[in-house]
């Protein structure tokens, strides 16, 4: 009787340590976030954004190809640029608007897919060479649209 009780015991102090780890990692993860956020912010004025994510998923950037860095991150663009920052690495993707050649909507990036349409723009890389990078987006639509008007691209 005495063994069960510990071993209750025992598996309470686990799951109850267990949680409040979670809890800690996510408050951590969440206060990380707002930093970068602010910091970010500062870089590019509300006034300066034409539109912002801070939730967009980075399907990477093809001349790169299958094998990097992806994942959720801060997407803006402003009247000068598209900026995209990756929440964990902090990697950078900074694409001129004057270097943007198209943007189009695809299913699937460098084999990948979340079975939904993707925001793709395609540019002019620094080695002058054409390239693309790849976004799930919420209001695709509006983040499609807005871009090629920017670009004063049809």
């Amino acid at each position: 009787m005495q063994s069960a009780s510990l071993e209750n015991l025992v598996l309470v102090l686990f799951v109850s340590g267990t949680l409040l780890f979670l809890l800690v990692l996510v408050w951590f993860f969440r206060r990380s976030r707002a930093k970068q956020a602010e910091k970010l912010l500062e870089r590019y004025p509300k006034s300066e954004l034409l539109g912002a994510s801070d939730r967009a998923n980075f399907f990477g950037v093809k001349s790169h190809g299958c094998r990097q860095l992806r994942g959720n991150g801060f997407l803006f663009y402003t009247k000068r640029e598209i900026f995209f920052q990756l929440w964990m690495s902090r990697r950078e993707v900074i694409i001129p608007l004057d270097k943007i050649t198209s943007v189009d909507n695809v299913r699937v990036f460098l084999g990948r897919s979340r079975m939904k349409p993707l925001l793709r723009v395609g540019f002019t890389n620094t080695a002058g060479k054409q390239d693309y990078c790849a976004w799930l987006v919420r209001d695709l639509e509006k983040w499609t649209q807005s871009i090629k008007a920017a670009c004063g691209i049809q």
